[in-house]
């Protein structure tokens, strides 16, 4: 990623032309003023134009202020486990995550159940179970209603099951300690993740979500949700997860009579992040089974 190009193609919608990248605050103030000035009636647009701006933001903050970790020796372990990636699959609404993503999630799961525990991931494309089998003695489940994600992750001595996530065998409910799972950006998706990490969570597990308010419309909602039925939010990790971007439809540039080429070069510099946020479930009103037995 470079600083300079995205000066640049953010001075180029202003028309200007920097000798040298902005400072983050200057950054900052230039995508305030591209938000007001690319408004439109139609919501979709608006939307590509607004997620597109606020990604590149965060992708300039992180350049100055690099997200922290993961654990270099770690992270050479995880590397070196790591298989090819399937191609990403539109169909399951899959995207490329890098590995330090995966490790730096791993570690706040690690964090949190301190070496062992019951965890299930619900969707792992991107083999944040495999980087937290590095990390401590955890019993990890994969399911995932895509056949190659399965093998891959088999194929790299991690267990799975293919499923539809609403269709669970009864074996699954109330049966871990976390849930960890990175949905589809789409509010009846991603709600269905939800109601199967409901059921899947142990009295007082832990969910480790990843969205972005600025990508998915339905993020704050799928929150609330989440907190009316019983989970409470303990902690959120701005821009903890760096994923490649797609190009966004030339109907967007034309729309804003952008030159299309600006968002093909935008890509290539630019990239999209989520937050994790950390939920507790509170339904049972107590602490888990797995933490009670660990005090005795």
């Amino acid at each position: 990623m470079s600083a300079k190009q995205l000066s640049e193609l953010i001075g180029q919608l202003l028309g200007e032309k920097p000798s040298v990248p902005y400072l983050p605050k200057e950054f900052r103030q230039r995508i305030e003023t591209l938000l007001q000035r690319f408004q439109s009636r139609d919501r979709l647009q608006s939307f590509y134009m607004h997620y597109s701006l606020r990604m590149t933001e965060a992708t300039y903050q992180r350049l100055h202020q690099p997200a922290p970790g993961p654990d270099e020796q770690i992270l050479e372990q995880f590397l070196a486990r790591l298989q090819p990636y399937p191609e990403a699959s539109q169909e399951f609404a899959q995207g490329s995550v890098d590995p330090a993503s995966s490790l730096r999630r791993a570690e706040t799961v690690h964090r949190h159940l301190q070496g062992r525990g019951r965890v299930l991931a619900l969707g792992d494309d991107d083999a944040t179970g495999l980087a937290l089998s590095l990390l401590g003695d955890y019993q990890i489940q994969v399911i995932d209603i895509d056949e190659r994600i399965i093998a891959w992750l088999a194929a790299m001595g991690l267990p799975g099951e293919v499923h539809d996530l609403r269709e669970l065998p009864d074996s699954y409910s109330g049966a871990y300690d976390a849930v960890i799972t990175d949905p589809p950006r789409d509010l009846e998706l991603a709600g269905e993740f939800l109601q199967a990490a409901l059921r899947c969570l142990a009295p007082g597990g832990l969910l480790f979500w990843a969205d972005h308010p600025d990508w998915n419309q339905a993020a704050l909602t799928l929150l609330e949700r989440a907190q009316r039925q019983g989970l409470e939010l303990l902690e959120e990790h701005s821009n903890w997860h760096c994923y490649v971007p797609h190009v966004i439809s030339d109907a967007t540039a034309h729309h804003f009579r952008i030159p299309p080429g600006w968002f093909h070069e935008l890509v290539k510099y630019a990239r999209l992040w989520s937050h994790l946020y950390v939920l507790r479930d509170t339904r049972a009103g107590g602490i888990s089974r797995r933490r009670a037995s660990h005090d005795e």
